[in-house]
């Protein structure tokens, strides 16, 4: 079960199904080559969480999280299986479409790095935002839309905000990672993913019309965090309205 839980698929599942959500809005169709982009994302992504966890396996021991380290080369031998899959995968993406390839490669070496860049102010937050929001340009390698490019400027502030909020549950990440509640406290990191989230609602009324039904957690969510009340109701409101969206969007 551990080993299942490591591949995170609620979250890696749901990449998955936002790149076929991309297609669906961008092209209005969802082919076998939208599942074929889909599934390599996924498999990025759970290759990229295994990664990182057995990079911060003593670390996260201070959180109660010993899986990694207790099978520490075990685990090890699973995050290099995953990412060889992803690889050879990633060459049948580039078989597809250069346009497809130049993305997962981009995601390849985002997820190779994001272990490494917890010491510069942001940054895992900002690629995984960024990593998160970029298959929903794919649909862009059959024709330009707009409609790609605000899906990318939604998951991108959604996520941000998301992964800032997520920073404020770890007590540990000082003298170890660089976050925003880390150096501006957590008010000041609230007032941040407020912002984020603001830009949220705007790219939400440039969608389709039935997505509006989202607006109102993401409002109250935005004067929660302005209140400085409790971060994790926010997150948790969040991520439910995350899951009406995405259902949304499909129709």
């Amino acid at each position: 079960m551990n080993w299942i839980k490591a591949i995170r698929l609620t979250t890696t599942l749901r990449l998955g199904v936002l790149t076929l959500i991309g297609f669906h809005l961008g092209t209005g169709v969802i082919d076998g080559v939208a599942w074929s982009l889909a599934v390599f994302v996924t498999l990025g992504a759970s290759a990229t969480m295994v990664l990182n966890d057995w990079v911060d396996r003593k670390h996260d021991r201070l959180k109660g999280k010993d899986f990694a380290y207790l099978h520490e080369e075990t685990f090890l031998v699973f995050a290099l299986v995953l990412w060889e899959l992803t690889v050879l995968l990633s060459f049948y993406v580039w078989y597809l479409g250069a346009f497809y390839g130049v993305i997962s490669l981009t995601l390849i070496l985002i997820g190779f790095f994001y272990s490494y860049s917890r010491h510069i102010l942001a940054l895992p937050a900002v690629l995984v935002a960024f990593a998160s929001a970029l298959p929903t340009l794919l649909p862009l390698a059959q024709g330009t839309n707009d409609i790609s490019f605000l899906l990318f400027l939604l998951v991108f502030f959604f996520v941000l905000g998301r992964e800032i909020l997520k920073d404020m549950d770890d007590p540990h990440d000082k003298g170890y990672k660089r976050t925003l509640p880390v150096a501006l406290g957590f008010e000041g990191a609230k007032k941040i993913v407020a912002a984020l989230f603001v830009l949220v609602l705007t790219v939400l009324f440039f969608l389709p019309p039935w997505v509006l039904f989202g607006v109102p957690a993401v409002g109250y969510t935005v004067w929660i965090l302005l209140d400085n009340r409790d971060h994790w109701f926010a997150k948790r409101l969040m991520d439910y309205n995350t899951l009406l969206v995405l259902a949304l969007l499909f129709l």
